[in-house]
């Protein structure tokens, strides 16, 4: 099926998140018809997790896709309890980082930590290694310089020639 998304714009697929109410129909008052629908000017992204914070508010992570170059950015946006985007977090509601000379990378998994931080696991891969990312997001959707070594990403390396496309995460009482 053909949805418009962004002003008319026609597409066949698009990444959407939606709420269903508990008798399993789509919640007309989240978005527009249940359906919230954004590219964001991208051609291609994915959603890979979401998580809903304590005030209501979406987290929503994943990844932007290119095809020349070959390069990929992490992705993170967060909605309102309405299901608009929420433009006082990162720049104007959207975070994005990419990781030179990647061919895939994206955010697999977020938490919140202490209800004023937000803990993300990701991927990256160049030609010859899969890495491991973990950073640590203030609410506001800019990075927390106190978390990792280097301030902004604890990062590690898989072994050579090993890929990956899914990362989980969990968090013990201590974070």
């Amino acid at each position: 099926e053909a949805i418009s998304v962004n002003s008319g714009f026609t597409v066949r697929n698009s990444p959407a998140v939606f709420r269903i109410k508990p008798e399993g129909i789509l919640d007309s008052s989240f978005a527009v018809n249940g359906r919230f629908l954004n590219r964001f000017g991208y051609n291609n992204y994915q959603i890979r997790s979401l998580i809903v914070q304590s005030d209501g508010k979406i987290l929503v992570g994943g990844n932007t896709l290119s095809t020349s170059p070959v390069n990929a950015s992490w992705l993170m946006f967060r909605l309102n309890p309405g299901g608009q985007v929420d433009s006082s977090f990162a720049v104007n509601g959207i975070y994005t980082r990419t990781i030179p000379g990647s061919r895939i990378s994206a955010i697999s998994a977020i938490r919140t930590a202490e209800n004023d931080r937000i803990m993300v696991a990701a991927f990256h891969d160049n030609s010859s290694q899969g890495f491991m990312d973990v950073f640590k997001l203030k609410l506001n959707g800019t990075f927390d310089s106190t978390f990792a070594q280097s301030g902004i990403i604890f990062q590690r390396p898989f072994l050579q020639s090993h890929f990956f496309e899914h990362l989980k995460m969990d968090m013990d009482t201590a974070m």
